[in-house]
């Protein structure tokens, strides 16, 4: 009889213990959609406050968690070094991670990782998890791209300053052959490889026209310093204004065809592309008619300090959450005292 009712005990205990469970995991479920309401409406703390109620009511519940990681990213404000600012994206990286762990290569998390740390200027480590979207997903051009992006900013800065040194405008040469020797050290490895990402983008998206725009601006870093070679340096501009040529040619082959989609006319703008608003395309277009310079160096800060630090390739995710009748008929049991 003791034993019977010991047996009964651990089986109530246990039925208890599975309900609670499946409760909980509806209670989040409750908790994550009153979250992403408050996200849409970019009321993104008490977003947070949510989606902290549904991680801690079921820490298995993926896209809690990315959406958590997503409201902290977008509270973090790119350029402003203050430690409540910097814990946003601290938090917000954590998140990403803790979803890596739960599901390693996780597109989303990798790619909001870097984001991040591209908006943070750790470019190194914004390009090892670009790397590591590669390695999950080969085929995405963005990520070839980002890496790219990456690689011109590391290249443009330190050029432009020993050009700055020497007084030089934006339209005279590069004819120090110390100074090109210097640049040359300093930024070849990294050009070499922004060339071959922004190749692999566009054979993977032929009508990739900011990698286009990109490829363009590659060719001119190289060609800078190329001192000692005039005939290199002239081959590498003119491969330069090919590509300005081929990204305007791609861009007004879009337009006519929502033009034709929308049946009314809709003129081109500049070059206006979705990398950080549309300074892609007026640096294209500043290129195209000799005026690259010092509006390069203002829009490249732009985008690193001014919160449009994030490259068309590393989009922090917004996960979609769906619903279903059964859910809706296992909350309602659950709120009756019922099985989950």
């Amino acid at each position: 009889m003791n034993r019977g009712l010991r047996v009964a005990a651990v089986v109530a205990l246990a039925a208890m213990v599975l309900l609670a469970a499946g409760c909980n995991k509806l209670k989040a479920r409750d908790q994550l959609n009153k979250g992403v309401q408050q996200y849409k409406a970019a009321h993104y703390e008490a977003a947070i406050d949510h989606f902290k109620n549904a991680v801690e009511l079921d820490p298995r519940l993926l896209n809690a968690r990315l959406y958590l990681a997503t409201a902290y990213a977008n509270q973090y404000v790119p350029g402003v070094d203050s430690p409540d600012n910097n814990r946003n994206a601290e938090l917000a990286i954590e998140q990403f991670q803790e979803v890596l762990k739960l599901q390693p290569g996780n597109l989303n998390s990798l790619k909001g990782i870097a984001a991040l740390y591209f908006q943070m200027k750790k470019f190194e480590e914004s390009k090892e998890f670009q790397r590591q979207v590669i390695q999950n997903d080969p085929n995405d051009p963005e990520a070839y791209y980002s890496i790219a992006v990456i690689d011109w900013t590391q290249t443009y800065v330190p050029r432009m300053e020993e050009r700055a040194k020497l007084g030089l405008r934006s339209d005279e040469p590069l004819k120090d052959k110390k100074v090109c020797a210097l640049i040359r050290t300093k930024n070849e490895d990294k050009v070499k490889e922004g060339m071959e990402m922004l190749e692999k983008a566009i054979q993977l998206r032929p009508d990739y026209e900011d990698a286009m725009a990109y490829l363009n601006l590659m060719y001119r870093e190289r060609a800078d310093y190329q001192c000692e070679d005039p005939d290199a340096r002239a081959a590498d501009y003119k491969a330069a204004d090919e590509w300005v040529a081929k990204t305007m040619d791609i861009r007004k082959q879009k337009a006519a065809k929502q033009t034709g989609h929308h049946g009314a006319s809709q003129p081109v703008r500049g070059m206006r592309f979705s990398h950080g608003g549309c300074w892609v395309g007026r640096l294209v277009a500043a290129v195209a008619h000799g005026r690259l310079g010092g509006q390069a160096h203002r829009w490249r800060t732009g985008i690193l300090h001014a919160g449009a630090g994030r490259p068309r390739g590393t989009p922090i995710s917004k996960p979609e959450i769906s619903h279903d009748d059964s859910e809706q008929q296992r909350r309602s049991r659950c709120a009756a005292g019922g099985g989950a």
